[in-house]
């Protein structure tokens, strides 16, 4: 089981720095992104309204710009925090009163200048909400999140199982042939060996076991004759 942490740890490692490199690398990229997206859509909105309102702030309906701007305020309610609009005098045209943007929200500032035949006629001031951007990016970094955890975990069952088969399984087996040999039964058998480095492991150990029990069967006497000689060419080679 220790040898199995191991080589699942790196994995585990690997799955963990992937998860922070989503959560704190790709989601401010991400958002970015969406929130100039946003800032290009919006921008061409104004774009689009600023004709009407340079051709109301010439013949100086301010009713009739009120009325447009509550219109376009009312239908992106959702994403405007605020709108004004700012004649070239810099009198607040729309509202009377200058806005102020909901406390507690991120938003950013779009300037829109409107002209009539290249003569300046006001600014629209846009305070466009990218609280709901980032909310919308963070859920969708989150269900990815989900999606690959769920894919590296089954990465990792599989490797465990794969691992276990192909590397704790013989290994686990060798370990329990060399507590056979130390108890004194050599007849114990061992895996069959494979193609990898494990197999080369156990088919050395297997040698080894079989040269151990030739030598437990040999005559006791060749076995004391053996040990004498050889204490006899020590002593000889040590003179």
């Amino acid at each position: 089981m220790k040898l199995q942490r191991k080589i699942l740890l790196p994995s585990i490692i690997a799955f963990a720095v992937l998860m922070m490199v989503l959560r704190w690398l790709i989601l401010p990229i991400e958002t970015e992104h969406q929130v100039n997206v946003a800032i290009e859509q919006e921008t061409t909105r104004l774009g689009i309204v600023s004709p009407i309102l340079a051709e109301e702030l010439l013949s100086g309906d301010i009713a009739r710009i009120h009325e447009i701007l509550e219109n376009e305020e009312n239908s992106h309610i959702k994403q405007w925090a605020a709108i004004s609009l700012i004649d070239n005098q810099d009198f607040m045209l729309y509202p009377f009163d200058k806005p102020v943007p909901p406390a507690g929200i991120d938003y950013v500032r779009i300037e829109h200048k409107i002209d009539w035949s290249g003569e300046a006629m006001g600014v629209l001031i846009l305070e466009l909400d990218i609280a709901p951007i980032t909310e919308r990016i963070q859920q969708q970094v989150l269900q990815f999140e989900y999606i690959v955890a769920g894919i590296i975990f089954l990465l990792i069952l599989l490797g465990a199982f794969w691992n276990r088969r192909i590397v704790i399984k013989p290994v686990a087996a060798l370990a329990s042939a060399a507590r056979e040999l130390r108890s004194g039964n050599f007849d114990a058998p061992l895996p069959e060996a494979s193609g990898d480095e494990i197999g080369e492991l156990s088919l050395a150990f297997d040698e080894m076991r079989l040269s151990l029990n030739k030598l437990r069967k040999m005559p006791s006497w060749i076995m004391k004759s053996s040990s004498k000689l050889i204490f006899l060419l020590q002593k000889k080679m040590m003179n």
